[in-house]
């Protein structure tokens, strides 16, 4: 009984994080379209889903709606690099647009 409470003992500190600097917190999403319907996203406020990228890194995605948050769960793959691409386009429009007065 004691080598098994160790054993758990072990288990526990060696698999935890050492600390929670280590731990890499998921950025914001920067998407403005929903990857999934093509509607018009709000990241601060619409909800968002934290999937693996193509390359393996964590990619935040807003969505729309919780129905399409779902969508991306599922199916991750799919729609990531889809509202990658969207965001980089998002900014080169925003850029390309005058200051509004």
């Amino acid at each position: 009984m004691r080598s098994f409470i160790l054993g758990v003992l072990a288990l526990a500190v060696l698999g935890a994080p050492a600390s929670a600097a280590d731990v890499e917190a998921p950025k914001a999403a920067t998407n403005t379209v929903c990857p999934t319907c093509d509607k018009a996203v709000d990241p601060a406020k619409d909800p968002a889903v934290t999937v693996k990228g193509k390359d393996g890194k964590d990619v935040t995605l807003a969505a729309c709606c919780k129905g399409c948050a779902g969508k991306i769960e599922a199916d991750p793959a799919k729609f990531a690099d889809k509202a990658v691409k969207g965001a980089e386009k998002g900014a080169e429009k925003a850029a390309e647009k005058p200051a509004a007065k």
